[in-house]
């Protein structure tokens, strides 16, 4: 039976609900943390519990497995197959978070030499270093019922409590607004409690559904492992992963070893629009992605090309849309935001980066689709190149320019991808029945980024006063939003969505 639109419209709605509560507590949480602990403590944080989280990714490729073997399930009904496969992959999940947490906590005894630390901040160094180990082994741990969950399409029953955690830590940012009693331990120590929280209602709602068809999981030595059929993916998964890390989620890190913490904070500050929007979009390419991908196995071509390009011209006139209304009240933003205009010289290099969402638009949905596919070879090969040329060019232009070199390393990497993965789709989907297709399709995408970027210089040129700022802001947000629901109505992509 095809899927009701009601349902489609839960899951993305309380997504975005569940983000957006979640941007307004980070949003806040921010500069009040910023106030009680200083850019360089603070900063320590971020890179550590960041690492967390980007860290998490790797688990040996088990989430994208389980989330893979429990799709395929749904197809063929292996119950026997699917025990084995979940065997395989619970236990690379739980091999990775050792690992993992124990090379947290190594950076952790080295942070005052690497971070270029103060050596009397070593003993809040190591605390803070050893909560977020505590804080990756959980959340790695909670990535296996996670994608068990999301796999079934459960994204409303599992925001519920999500909305629970979140309360729970504006309470933490109010204590440390109006307590002196919450230090950074203390604060790392009881956000650590709220990830433990929403791994034990993971769990829970895997059991109330049966997500696990009565399997009873059994953690496996690595001698099994490696003879197992499943191994293979997995690691080939977790080779793109660790390669990844290096592309995007090494920028703290990059950052905090070239130069200092505090850089890490201004990068955090600076790039918040990016993080934002990336955010909107994990909530988002979810809800679409299992369609996609049945029309990619079921050798749909047509349809999946046109899933696609209805799902891009949406997104990106949003996200085209939102760049040029938040680059153009950006530095008036961070005023506000932080009650001081010292980060404003900065502002400029915060577009650039969530101009870069713009491009990877036009490839993202593609390359999800292949990531669950046996063509995941291409990505690797592709990847160890295109990261390279991060890495390299972010290390070097961090040394001489500042956080900045982060951004254009990974601006770089990112124009490369949309001419890599654009060659691939064209190689692997036949789209001879469909206009804008291959390059011409690429000299569309850079004529509208053109113009958009020469209207942009032009607003912000003439756009000068408040009430200019005002009035035009007012303008432009109507004419968006009109011109997006013609958009919407056109498109009509939620009946291609949820239509079987």
């Amino acid at each position: 039976m095809p899927k009701k639109p009601n349902h489609f419209f839960k899951n993305i709605s309380s997504n975005y609900f569940i983000y957006a509560a979640k941007l307004a507590v980070g949003l806040y949480a921010l500069p009040v943390c910023l106030a009680a602990y200083g850019s360089e403590i603070y900063g320590l944080y971020l890179l550590s519990f960041g690492l967390s989280s980007a860290l998490a990714a790797f688990d040996l490729g088990s989430s994208r497995s389980i989330y893979r073997y429990t799709i395929e399930f749904g197809s063929d009904n292996n119950l026997e197959k699917f025990k084995t496969a979940l065997d395989t992959s619970y236990s690379f999940n739980l091999f990775s978070a050792i690992l993992t947490a124990t090379l947290i906590i190594i950076l952790g005894q080295f942070s005052t030499t690497l971070f270029n630390l103060p050596t009397d901040s070593k003993q809040t160094a190591t605390t803070i270093f050893l909560l977020a180990a505590i804080n990756t082994f959980i959340t790695m741990l909670d990535a296996a019922p996670q994608s068990l969950i999301t796999a079934n399409n459960l994204f409303h029953a599992r925001n519920k409590y999500i909305g629970v955690s979140i309360i729970l830590n504006l309470m933490i940012i109010l204590a440390v607004q109006y307590s002196s009693a919450i230090n950074i331990e203390l604060y790392a120590f009881l956000v650590t409690i709220t990830s433990i929280f929403v791994w034990f209602m993971d769990h829970e709602l895997v059991k109330s559904k049966n997500l696990l068809k009565g399997i009873k999981v059994s953690f496996k030595n690595l001698t099994y492992l490696k003879r197992s059929e499943y191994a293979d993916y997995s690691l080939q998964v977790f080779g793109l992963s660790l390669i990844s890390f290096m592309a995007i989620q090494a920028d703290k890190l990059i950052i905090a070893i070239v130069l200092d913490t505090s850089a890490v904070t201004l990068y955090t500050i600076i790039t918040k629009p990016y993080v934002v929007f990336k955010g909107i979009l994990a909530a988002t390419i979810p809800v679409v992605q299992p369609k996609l991908n049945e029309y990619y196995f079921n050798n749909l071509s047509n349809n999946f090309i046109q899933l696609s390009r209805k799902f891009t011209r949406i997104s990106f006139f949003i996200m085209l849309c939102c760049t040029i209304l938040i680059g153009l009240y950006y530095k008036d933003l961070l005023s506000i935001w932080l009650k001081t205009n010292i980060y404003n010289s900065y502002a400029n290099w915060g577009i650039i980066s969530m101009a870069t969402l713009c491009l990877t638009l036009f490839y993202t949905q593609f390359l999800r689709t292949l990531l669950h596919s046996n063509k995941i070879k291409y990505i690797i090969y592709f990847s160890i190149i295109g990261v390279s040329i991060n890495v390299i060019t972010s290390t070097i232009l961090s040394y001489y320019i500042g956080f900045q070199g982060v951004i254009i390393g990974t601006t770089v990497q990112i124009a490369l991808e949309l001419i890599y993965y654009k060659y691939l789709e064209r190689k692997f989907i036949s789209t001879d029945k469909l206009n804008l297709t291959g390059y011409n399709y690429l000299i569309y995408i850079f004529t509208i980024i053109l113009l958009s970027v020469v209207c942009f210089i032009m607003l912000e040129y003439f756009i000068t006063t408040y009430l200019l700022k005002i009035v035009s802001f007012i303008v432009l947000l109507s004419a968006f939003s009109i011109v997006m629901y013609m958009i919407l109505i056109k498109e009509n992509i939620v009946k291609r969505a949820t239509l079987h």
